[in-house]
């Protein structure tokens, strides 16, 4: 079932869509290997209890048996309904990432794929691409890890720096977006890559990937 699941939810993303799949506990228990699907929106069915016992995007929460309803919504001829609860800005993140037919308006690319080893303190310069280079926003997935300051700008270029402030054993990813927009990518697919930094002792390093869209991931986790 996990490579069924695989298989469509890989299909989706090759088509340019949003990729989720849905089971309930008990499913999800004994019938797939969540680990093998951790880069797909995750729907989990589990209604009547007061909050997920697993990590979800989307929970639904109630059914009509446990007293699901909204208003104005019958189902046959009875007041009551699923009902679900997005933990993900969802509109924004199908928007900033091109999905589902949405058309990416200022694509941004990204000149480094390498590792980097900085000391805190010191900075790692990122070049940002993109038609309208004003636009763009790099920013940290946690805070008080890194510091990252937008500096010079030409036509078709933003650069930043990225500066280590964090501790050892705290991670975070750098992603960018359009400038004033909030939401954070799920998961990883065509438009987002990532790897991991490390930060030993007094040490900022580690392997930086940055990948080519309107969203990527970068540092983390330090250790």
């Amino acid at each position: 079932l996990t490579d069924i699941i695989r298989t469509v939810c890989a299909g989706l993303q090759e088509a340019g869509y949003l990729a989720a799949y849905y089971v309930n506990k008990d499913w999800y228990n004994r019938m797939i290997y969540p680990e093998q699907l951790s880069e797909y929106v995750f729907w989990y069915a589990r209604p009547g209890v007061e909050k997920p016992d697993e990590a979800c995007a989307l929970w639904q929460n109630e059914i009509m048996s446990t007293g699901g309803e909204w208003p104005g919504v019958e189902t046959d001829g009875k007041n009551g309904s699923d009902t679900d609860i997005s933990f993900q800005d969802f509109p924004t993140l199908v928007k900033n990432k091109g999905l589902n037919g949405w058309k990416i308006e200022n694509p941004v690319s990204i000149d480094t794929t390498m590792d980097v080893h900085k000391a805190r303190g010191q900075w790692y310069g990122v070049k940002c691409s993109a038609a309208d280079p004003s636009k763009i926003e790099l920013y940290a997935g946690t805070p008080d890890i890194v510091t990252v300051i937008p500096v010079r700008r030409t036509q078709t270029e933003q650069f930043f720096l990225v500066v280590p402030i964090g501790q050892p054993g705290q991670s975070t990813g750098i992603w960018t977006r359009p400038l004033g927009s909030r939401g954070n990518p799920l998961g990883s697919g065509p438009a987002m890559a990532g790897r991991k930094i490390r930060r030993p002792a007094g040490l900022f390093s580690g392997s930086l990937k940055l990948g080519i869209g309107p969203v990527l991931s970068g540092i983390g986790p330090i250790a």
